[in-house]
């Protein structure tokens, strides 16, 4: 059982079935948790690019935006 409160969730790409599990998984926990499901944020690469899924909803594009606008610093 976890306490307090998360502000992140976090996973590896381990190939195309993973990730679909992965973005169920975390839909899920949007759902049932209140929260607010943002991703696949993308790190470390040479330029700052995000991702979005398809069937995204404009907030969820204009967070992704404004976190790619974080990332260029």
């Amino acid at each position: 059982m976890l306490a307090g409160h998360g502000t992140g969730l976090a996973g590896e790409e381990m190939g195309s079935e993973a990730n679909a599990y992965g973005n169920i998984g975390y839909k899920i926990a949007e759902c049932l948790g209140e929260l607010t499901a943002l991703g696949p944020i993308l790190k470390e690469l040479a330029k700052p690019a995000n991702d979005l899924l398809r069937g995204c909803i404009v907030g969820e594009g204009l967070a992704a935006a404004a976190i790619t606008a974080l990332q260029a610093g």
